[in-house]
């Protein structure tokens, strides 16, 4: 929908969950992905605003995010982490800068751009639960870890989390609950059920 107002525009026309869209640099194109079948798509639109017709540019992933220039998409390969992908908007192959299966088991979750578009960004999680975030050259290399959240009072286990001058803004978790107490049949329960059960054989016998 324009910010100025204007009639809604549909941009794709499928059954299938779409999610996690994200507009290129030049506000011409989208990257999306799909929950049910995973896969990483692009649908751009025309001068007239007309948009066209999704094309798939990789099977799996989710998460994708544009470079700065528009010339690369990132994403990981799988919704709750894997490895690190880019791909090439409009043709080429995806290309592993951090293969997950090789690198001590560090799964990519949601990812973020540097500025000049040197450097990924990603949250990840360990076996514990345990979140940390990692920077790691965009042509690939060993990835660097920025800092880790191993106090269990202050957990951040959300997925999403954005970067922009200079800082990274993430939410750290509160979990609380309360313990409640209740009838497992309270007594007006109790007493509706006996009084209907009672109507039932007074009728019967009344038969």
């Amino acid at each position: 929908m324009p910010l100025d107002g204007g009639p809604l525009q549909q941009v794709t026309s499928s059954p299938r969950q779409e999610a996690q869209s994200r507009w290129s640099p030049d506000g011409k194109s989208l990257t999306f992905t799909m929950f049910a079948t995973g896969g990483v798509w692009v649908v751009r639109r025309d001068a007239t605003g007309v948009w066209g017709k999704p094309v798939s540019r990789s099977a799996t992933g989710s998460w994708p995010v544009w470079s700065p220039d528009g010339r690369w998409i990132a994403f990981t390969s799988y919704f709750l982490g894997g490895s690190l992908m880019v791909v090439g908007p409009d043709s080429g192959a995806p290309r592993v800068v951090l293969d997950s299966t090789t690198s001590d088991r560090l799964r990519v979750e949601a990812v973020a751009w540097s500025a000049d578009g040197s450097t990924l960004y990603f949250k990840s999680h360990d076996v514990k639960g345990n979140a940390s975030f990692w920077s790691i050259p965009a042509a690939g290399g060993r990835p660097t870890l920025l800092t880790r959240f191993d106090d269990p009072a202050r957990p951040s286990y959300r997925p999403e989390w954005s970067v922009g001058s200079g800082h990274m803004y993430f939410s750290i978790d509160d979990r609380q609950s309360n313990v409640w107490v209740m009838e497992a049949t309270p007594r007006r329960l109790r007493r509706n059920c006996f009084f209907a059960c009672f109507c039932v054989v007074i009728k019967v016998f009344g038969e």
